[in-house]
Order: structure tokens, then C-alpha cells, then sequence
């Protein structure tokens, strides 16, 4: 077994690198991960304490990770075929019994997308548009180390609750509205989603009234007081999961989004 601490944090890696990231905004939050390594090269499990470690060392960051037998998080290589050449990994989500499985293209695996993964996984959103790795469409030739907003941004985590969904340091009325919005809605790194089960439901609503702080909201709604580049991605569909994101290779990595797209069968 091993263990590496970081800060917070799938999604779906393409050659125009694309990442999906789970808001988990508030404490030291820990996941436990399991690896298969078949179907690809060799030292999986090395590559992964290595991203770990990318996390671990940021300084004011709390983040922890076990490999373990039955975790419900499992990284391992998909079926070379149904990756598309600009794609470096995805992340899907299953159903009923919630698993998210981080896939990797096994031709071209990526530490970067490992990186981001691992960062989603903690809780981190995707940063499109920047040169953070939380930017799911990595640039060409861009390294796997992390940016100051990424360092930034796993601090941040620390600082806001889970419940505070704007991360504006307070649970309120704002907070109730972006909820209101996104309930119902089913994936991997939802700001909404509280409790991480992967659905925006009524067991996220009982914890957000249950620190809910009552008064009139404020004129001006405030500006959110997170982590710079925050956002989500949505992806396709497959027999069996939710492809939430990933990442994709980007040429310039000035942008870069997954939306839509659907998979036959199950077999990633």
C-alpha cells in the first residue's frame, strides 16, 4: 500500500489536453485509489506517487491518498482503441454503485494528465484557458509541474467548507441559489455536490441547510472568493458510466473544452 499527501482533488485527457475537477472547496479531504496496471507500459504505480507527490510538496496544502485493495477509485490504462489520437486520458464515472475510474491512453500516457487527474480527484476544478495543469488541453510540450495557481488553488481548498459553494466565506443565500441550480446533476468534481457521491441531491441539501447562515443576501451578489480558474466540464456518455472529462493535447494550451460525445459499449 502506498500514501502520499497533497492538497485536493476525473475527468478525460486528450492531445488538446481536456480535465473534468471535483469542488470539493473546505478541509483536508483524502481518497483512496487503487491501480491496475494491465494493458500499458510498465512503473504505473511509480508515475502516480510521483503526481502525488507534485501535490504533497505544496507548501500551506493538505491532501492524502492511500492506495488500497477496494477503493472505489481505480487508475488504470483503457482499451488503446477507443481513445482518439488527441486524447490522454478520461475519467468516468459509474452507476448505480459509485466508482470513478481514471483512464489512460496507454500509447501515450501523460504525466501531466496524471497530474491533473490526481488534482481532480482531490477536488480541484478544471482551469480552461490557463497554463495551470488543471487545464485539460495541455500544450504542446508542457511539463507536468505545477503552475503558482495551482499551488494557489490547493491552498484555497483548505480555507472555504464544503458547503460554502461560491467559496466566498460564507454559507448563505448565494450559496443556496448556486445549489438550487445544480441539483439533479450527476458527475465528477460538482461544487454542489457536498458529500462527493458523484449526484447533486437532497443529502447535499440537508448538509448546506444545516450550516446555512440566515439573513437578507447582500445587493451585490459577491465575487467568489476561490481559486482562480475554476470550472467544470461536462463529457459524452457510455453503457455503464459518465465520461466527466478529461484531457486532450492543445497546440498553444490557450483554452481548450470537452462537451458532448458518446461512446458505445463499456469497454475504456
Amino acid at each position: 500500500m502506498s500514501r502520499f499527501q497533497v492538497g485536493r482533488v476525473g475527468s478525460r485527457l486528450l492531445k488538446w489536453p481536456l480535465f473534468t475537477a471535483l469542488v470539493l472547496g473546505g478541509l483536508a479531504f483524502a481518497f483512496d485509489y487503487r491501480i491496475d496496471a494491465e494493458g500499458g507500459p510498465e512503473g504505473l504505480s511509480e508515475r502516480v506517487e510521483r503526481a502525488g507527490a507534485r501535490w504533497s510538496g505544496v507548501e500551506g496544502s493538505e491532501f492524502e491518498a492511500s492506495e488500497t485493495e477496494d477503493a472505489p477509485n481505480v487508475i488504470r490504462y483503457g482499451d488503446g482503441e477507443r481513445f482518439g489520437s488527441d486524447t490522454f486520458s478520461l475519467t468516468v464515472q459509474r452507476t448505480p454503485n459509485p466508482t470513478t475510474e481514471v483512464l489512460l491512453n496507454p500509447a501515450e500516457p501523460s504525466d501531466r494528465a496524471l497530474t491533473h487527474e490526481l488534482g481532480l480527484l482531490g477536488g480541484l476544478s478544471a482551469a480552461p484557458g490557463t497554463r495551470s495543469v488543471m487545464n485539460p488541453a495541455i500544450p504542446q510540450e508542457a511539463d507536468a509541474e505545477l503552475t503558482p495557481a495551482d499551488e494557489a488553488a490547493l491552498r484555497a481548498l483548505a480555507a472555504f467548507v464544503a458547503e460554502d459553494i461560491n467559496q466566498d466565506g460564507v454559507v448563505d443565500f448565494y450559496d443556496l441559489a448556486d445549489f438550487s441550480t445544480a441539483f439533479g446533476e450527476t458527475g465528477v468534481s460538482l461544487p454542489a455536490d457536498i458529500d462527493d457521491n458523484g449526484v447533486v441531491n437532497r443529502a447535499d441539501l440537508d448538509r448546506l441547510r444545516d450550516a446555512y447562515t440566515f439573513g437578507a443576501p447582500a445587493e451585490t451578489p459577491p465575487e467568489t472568493g476561490g481559486a482562480p480558474g475554476i470550472g467544470s466540464m461536462s463529457g459524452g456518455s457510455m453503457s455503464g458510466g459518465t465520461v466527466s472529462g478529461g484531457t486532450v493535447s492543445g497546440g498553444t494550451g490557450s483554452g481548450g473544452s470537452v462537451s458532448g460525445g458518446a461512446t458505445s459499449g463499456g469497454g475504456y
